[in-house]
């Protein structure tokens, strides 16, 4: 029997692929256990060969951003930022180094404790830009996704500062609470353990 094996990457699962490309030998339990075995080879196969795509597709991009980060490479890849985006996107900085000039921006610019700046006013403007990404969402549109996580992500380092923490510091204490936690998946969100057992 002939089995179309080239159709496996447009596939989710093996069981959706085999009753589709197999109907008459569905209950076959042998061909099944073969099936299977090739179904996952090609899987792993094809997963290797998008990567090396990918890889190639980011060494081609260089050639014309040669300033942009892999990051950067990878959300043009994805669609979730133009090469002609309206900022002009491009990382030249460190994780830390944004965060500095973040920052010393929001020193600049009087967002201090001397200017009425409180940490609860910075957090419901990155609530506010919340908002925005739902909207970003719902109109699907990955630009506008990216610029509020950014948005998001400024609000919340001026509130860190005007706290007087740093958001190393705070992500050592989150890292240091959820590092063993265990739980499931609800609904597409992860529930520790604890919560589960109330539901």
């Amino acid at each position: 029997m002939e089995i179309d094996y080239n159709a496996i990457p447009a596939y989710d699962n093996f069981e959706e692929w085999y009753a589709d490309k197999v109907p008459d030998k569905a209950h076959d339990e042998d061909l099944k256990r073969a099936a299977l075995s090739v179904y996952e080879s090609s899987k792993a196969l094809y997963k290797v060969q998008q990567s090396i795509k990918r890889d190639r597709e980011i060494e081609s991009l260089m050639t014309y951003y040669k300033a942009a980060s892999k990051d950067e490479l990878i959300l043009i890849l994805n669609g979730l930022l133009s090469p002609e985006d309206r900022r002009g996107f491009i990382m030249t900085d460190s994780l830390e180094g944004y965060v500095e000039k973040i920052n010393q921006w929001g020193i600049d610019r009087n967002i201090t404790p001397e200017g009425g700046a409180t940490a609860k006013a910075q957090m419901e403007k990155a609530a506010e830009e919340m908002i925005e990404w739902f909207i970003a969402y719902g109109e699907n549109s990955p630009e506008d996704r990216v610029d509020a996580f950014g948005d998001i992500l400024v609000c919340l380092i001026q509130a860190m500062r005007l706290s007087g923490v740093t958001m190393e510091y705070c992500l050592s204490i989150a890292w240091a609470e959820i590092k063993d936690r265990k739980g499931t998946m609800i609904k597409g969100k992860f529930v520790k353990e604890d919560l589960c057992k109330h539901r």
